[in-house]
């Protein structure tokens, strides 16, 4: 069930991989935490920020951070998005990519466009729903 907190949403949301606490992933249930949603995207257990890169391909590179460089987070229902009057415009798509040696995690990307790395597995145009991603 939400928590509604000064207009954010607190869901669960998306784990991390606890060796490498800046990728974002998607993984067991077991590792996930909880996040404030309202234009930047806050954990409410380490309060780190989940940033967009600047990366020169259509998949952004997801990254976790002490302070918010992102306010380009939105909801459109249970659908994480980047909203529309962003430099990203309205995206809902998003990338993941198997991790080496951790194959229950999967490192997520922000897609917006076609391409995926090279050499690696990956499921493209995936969208994040509320309230669990696990």
């Amino acid at each position: 069930m939400a928590r509604v907190r000064e207009k954010k949403e607190r869901q669960k949301l998306i784990p991390r991989l606890s060796l490498a606490a800046t990728i974002p992933v998607m993984g067991p249930e077991a590792s996930s935490e909880y996040f404030d949603i309202a234009g930047s995207i806050q954990s409410t257990n380490t309060s780190a920020f989940l940033n967009i890169g600047a990366d020169a391909t259509s998949y952004k590179t997801l990254t976790f951070a002490d302070a918010g460089t992102t306010t380009a987070w939105a909801l459109e229902g249970d659908t994480i998005i980047t909203s529309t009057g962003s430099s990203y415009g309205r995206q809902l798509n998003f990338l993941v990519c198997q991790l080496a040696g951790a194959s229950q995690y999967w490192q997520v990307y922000l897609q917006t466009g076609s391409e995926t790395p090279a050499g690696r597995t990956c499921s493209n145009y995936q969208s994040l729903h509320l309230p669990c991603l696990c």
